[in-house]
C-alpha cells in the first residue's frame, strides 16, 4: 500500500500488483532477513505469524485494541521486542479503532528478534 500510494503521489501510470505474501511451510513470511536468523531464532520467528493468525481467529470476539494488545503480549512473551502491531483498513492502512463491517482489514506487525527486524501482515477478512 505504501508503494501504491507513492506511485499515486508522483503521478506514475505504472500498475502496482498486490499479491499474497509468500510463506515458508511453517508460515514465516519469506524474506532475505530470514537468512540472518540462527536455528533457534528461525523457530522462534514463526511466532509473528502465529500472533497475526490469533488476531484473525478472534476478530469477531474482541475489539481491535484488545487484539493488538494481546498480540503484543504474545510476541513479547515469545522473546520479541515489538515495534508495532496494528489493525488497519487494507485500502489505506489507516488504523481501525472499532469493529467494522464491509471493509477489508489487515493486521500488520513488526518486531525484533535480537537485532533482526521481522515484518508481516495478514488479511483478516
Amino acid at each position: 500500500m505504501v508503494i501504491k500510494r507513492l506511485m499515486e503521489l508522483i503521478g506514475s501510470k505504472a500498475e502496482v500488483v498486490i499479491s499474497p505474501t509468500l510463506r515458508e511451510p511453517d508460515g514465516l513470511a519469506m524474506s532475505s532477513r530470514n537468512m540472518r536468523l540462527n536455528a533457534a531464532q528461525r523457530i522462534q520467528a514463526t511466532g509473528i505469524y502465529e500472533a497475526l493468525n490469533n488476531i484473525r481467529q478472534n476478530l469477531h470476539v474482541k475489539t481491535p485494541a484488545e487484539l493488538e494488545s494481546a498480540a503484543v503480549a504474545e510476541l513479547t512473551g515469545k522473546g520479541f521486542k515489538v515495534d508495532y502491531v496494528t489493525i488497519a483498513d487494507a485500502a489505506n492502512l489507516h488504523p481501525i479503532k472499532e469493529k467494522v463491517q464491509g471493509k477489508k482489514i489487515v493486521a500488520l506487525a513488526a518486531a525484533y528478534l535480537d537485532e533482526i527486524r521481522l515484518i508481516d501482515n495478514v488479511l483478516l477478512n
